[in-house]
């Protein structure tokens, strides 16, 4: 079974573990600070919402959709009959960037074809060698029955993030527990001093000398009298010569919003995700919003969907597949630029001989030309291959080119050309 004990570590991924800030953190923890969830959302649905197909290798590095293979529909459509794929794959990509890694049980058909993808817990799922054979097995705790399963290897989609061993991915929280804490304490503090009024503490003077019980009634009456939102605007009634003195807030606490936006700004930069994406516009203009967009897909978009396409291959495909199938995103959709520059792009690459029409309106999801008519490559006129231009101003001059350009292979009798001078004939 699974056993909570103080000594086996276990209480640290429930309770959280502490940090310098002095506030526990988990995982699930993690989500209540605002820019953490930002991230991982903006990831988990970036992901999810990308076209993933299987795809058939033809002669010559062509491919084609193969919707006939049963691990499309699971990658396309519905990932088991209780998510959709995109519901599925987002759940992935939230287990991942929270706990490092990325767990799904692969269910099988009779002719053991891929059935349905299950996601796994993660703070319940694990890997580890078998004691007697030392071959790779996954076990998962069921929480409702609090028994442990055992997996093969290759019934489970394992996908980590960065690790050392190679095996399991470090999860991003873990790792930089100190700087989820400290913005988790930075929150606290500002609830706090929101909830107190916004105000900062006071000193309240008595003419007389009170005891220790005394003070502590005073103190308790007065806080709950005048402290909080409900209370920040009422008018204060001092009695027996009470004075209030407000103390002024200190400049550590005047840089309160200098640090939450700094903080902001630090756990952008740890999931890699450009600070606009998650309502950082502090320092984005229109040229280097654009340039972050195209970092934002290389850098971090593209090696994420490579670790999912290459799990997906490993585990879901046989090596006899493998030589014809192969699971690739379409990351066409990240790199849509506006209406005009896409436009230009389709107008540069039809004249250009390396897209045709059909294919263009296929990206912008329009049916295509009637009768083929958009099947139809153009060339420029003035550009062909180097060695065909000889042949082709060869043909020009000689037989049918010859009425259209006004020559013929025998020279026609002219009078030579009058002397310049004199206006005779040399």
């Amino acid at each position: 079974g699974f056993e909570l004990s103080l000594t086996s570590g276990n209480w640290r991924e429930i309770l959280g573990a502490p940090n310098l800030a002095g506030i526990a953190m988990n995982e699930q923890q993690s989500l209540q600070i605002p820019s953490v969830y930002a991230c991982v959302t903006v990831l988990s649905k970036t992901l999810a919402s990308l076209p993933l197909f299987v795809y058939k290798r033809l002669n010559e590095d062509g491919k084609i959709r193969a919707p006939d293979h049963p691990l499309y529909s699971l990658l396309h459509d519905e990932a088991n009959p209780e998510m959709t794929a995109m519901v599925w794959r987002e759940t992935a990509c939230g287990h991942l960037y929270l706990w490092g890694n990325s767990y799904s049980e692969i269910e099988y058909d009779e002719m053991w074809q891929p059935k349905a993808l299950w996601p796994l817990r993660p703070d319940h799922t694990w890997a580890e060698r078998d004691a007697k054979t030392g071959e790779l097995q996954y076990s998962t705790l069921i929480a409702k029955t609090n028994q442990v399963i055992h997996l093969p290897a290759w019934r489970v989609l394992h996908v980590p993030l960065f690790g050392f061993d190679g095996l399991v991915g470090k999860s991003p929280v873990r790792l930089m527990m100190d700087t989820f804490g400290m913005t988790a304490a930075t929150i606290q503090y500002g609830a706090q001093f929101f909830g107190s009024g916004a105000k900062a503490s006071g000193v309240l003077t008595h003419p007389g000398t009170l005891s220790q019980p005394a003070q502590d009634r005073l103190r308790e009456a007065f806080d709950a009298k005048y402290s909080g939102m409900t209370n920040a605007h009422r008018t204060m009634v001092l009695e027996e010569g009470l004075k209030y003195e407000r103390v002024g807030i200190p400049p550590d606490e005047a840089q309160w919003l200098e640090s939450r936006k700094f903080n902001r700004s630090e756990i952008a930069s740890i999931y890699g995700v450009p600070p606009h994406l998650i309502g950082d516009l502090e320092r984005s203009t229109n040229n280097n919003i654009e340039h972050q967009g195209i970092e934002f897909q290389t850098i971090t978009m593209r090696p994420l969907c490579v670790r999912f396409e290459q799990e997906l291959s490993r585990k879901c495909l046989s090596a006899k597949e493998k030589q014809k199938y192969f699971i690739e995103h379409n990351m066409d959709g990240l790199a849509r630029g506006d209406m005009s520059s896409r436009y230009d792009a389709y107008s540069k690459a039809i004249n250009g001989g390396w897209m045709c029409p059909d294919e263009a309106r296929r990206k912008e999801n329009q049916n295509p030309m009637p009768n083929g008519q958009g099947q139809v490559f153009r060339i420029p006129a003035n550009v062909m291959p180097a060695g065909v231009s000889e042949a082709f101003w060869l043909a020009k001059t000689v037989g049918k080119g010859d009425e259209a350009s006004g020559l013929s292979e025998t020279p026609t009798t002219q009078n030579p050309p009058a002397d310049p001078v004199s206006g005779s004939s040399v």
